[in-house]
């Protein structure tokens, strides 16, 4: 249906990339100006699409504003204030204000586990989060990535294996990282081009 807003927001999600995707999404937004998904959508477009920071701020805000008991947009405003904008103190903020209303949320504990890791150096507290997000969610490949990278940065490389074999569905492609951490080239290469082919 042309008038369903719902419709057009599918559709530019099915098309995230170029003119189509564009054009549905500003469809659903003139049908449905006050739609708080239409306007995370626009956010993620321009923060990972077309690398507009800036403009993904004021999207995802306009979604915080529509929707404020969404927590889920807290979250996506801290990860776009750290990853587009290198803005650390917002990210924490966010995440800590999130994980106040939301002590459940998994998101919350990654992005603060993460940032401590890489942007502070504070790996205790990191891991901390990281590991109580793992427990809450150990189903989040980049987050298990991003746990196992912190314990190699404090040489910890049979911990990083052991986040690693965790998993419930073990692949040696995983262990890239630990490999590469011990110099063990030949088995990294042979890993990477067992999950290629």
């Amino acid at each position: 249906d042309e008038r369903d807003a719902d419709t057009h927001l599918q559709i530019a999600g099915i098309h995230w990339e170029g003119q189509r995707a564009e054009k549905e999404l500003t469809r659903a937004l003139e049908l449905n100006p006050n739609s708080a998904a239409g306007y995370r959508m626009l956010a993620f477009m321009r923060m990972f699409r077309d690398r507009l920071p800036d403009e993904a701020v004021a999207a995802i805000d306009k979604a915080r504003l529509l929707s404020p008991l969404q927590v889920q947009f807290d979250n996506d405003k801290a990860q776009i204030a750290l990853w587009g904008k290198s803005d650390v103190k917002l990210a924490e903020q966010l995440s800590l204000s999130l994980l106040e209303r939301d002590p459940t949320s998994s998101h919350a504990l990654w992005r603060l586990g993460e940032l401590y890791c890489c942007c502070s150096a504070e790996y205790a507290r990191g891991i901390k989060y990281l590991e109580q997000a793992l427990q809450r969610d150990p189903d989040n490949e980049f987050g298990r990535r991003i746990i196992m990278r912190a314990y190699l940065d404090l040489d910890d490389a049979d911990e990083a294996r052991a986040i690693a074999a965790s998993a419930a569905h073990p692949v040696d492609v995983r262990l890239v990282p630990v490999l590469a951490y011990r110099s063990d080239w030949r088995s990294a290469a042979e890993a990477i081009y067992q999950e290629n082919n």
